[in-house]
């Protein structure tokens, strides 16, 4: 089992993250150092062999998902997202994540410029201790970290999707994304399920709902 713990530093104003593994039989060990960017959100591949963890890389002010076995001693950044990722979730193969990540949709956040005042043209386009959503909407992507660079879009960001969760048999996806153009005005979306390189994609339930957090049955 992989646990972070964040705790606050008030004499430094800041936060310290640190992971502890703990195996069958065995207390658990502190499995990093601890400071402010070593590591949060960590989750052991079903086979057991791999950990990967949010972590914000040196000279960067975003977290990007780390790929590390569960001795510690290998360890790489597997994603390069612009706004950052803070967490990712295994397929049950051990051979490709799922993550949630926001888009720059008018390239506002990444450049380092003065910015303009935002215009809001409609309902719940702002997260208290976020700011301005509806210009960073969320995006659905895969990377497999054995197979090299790159990652596949599984929702792009015009359904502003969260929630991502694999089938046993890791053949599909379902998420929760945006219900229709007035989805700003009514708080409803919809849960989709697609195939697990994003093709084939199909509305699973739509209402007069706030949805969240679907999951596939044990027979899928």
């Amino acid at each position: 089992v992989a646990v972070g713990i964040v705790t606050a530093d008030i004499d430094r104003n800041t936060y310290d993250a640190t992971m502890w593994i703990s195996r069958r039989g065995e207390p658990a060990q502190p499995w990093t150092a601890g400071g402010s960017s070593d590591g949060y959100s960590p989750a052991v591949s079903p086979d057991g062999r791999w950990v990967v963890f949010a972590r914000v890389p040196q000279g960067s002010s975003v977290s990007q998902l780390f790929l590390a076995d569960v001795d510690g001693m290998i360890c790489r950044q597997i994603t390069e997202s612009a706004l950052g990722v803070n967490s990712g979730r295994w397929n049950p193969s051990s051979s490709a994540l799922a993550f949630v990540t926001r888009i720059d949709v008018g390239g506002r956040y990444a450049a380092a410029t003065e910015h303009t005042a935002h215009r809001f043209t409609g309902l719940g386009g702002f997260a208290d201790g976020f700011g301005a959503t509806f210009d960073r909407p969320r995006s659905i992507q895969v990377v497999h970290p054995f197979d090299g660079p790159g990652t596949t879009i599984i929702a792009d960001a015009s359904l502003d999707a969260t929630d991502p969760s694999w089938s046993p048999d890791g053949s599909l996806l379902t998420f929760t994304g945006k219900s229709g153009p007035d989805s700003d005005l009514n708080a409803r979306n919809s849960v989709f399920a697609c195939a697990a390189d994003g093709s084939g994609r199909q509305l699973v339930a739509s209402g007069d709902l706030v949805m969240g957090c679907p999951r596939f049955g044990p027979d899928g």
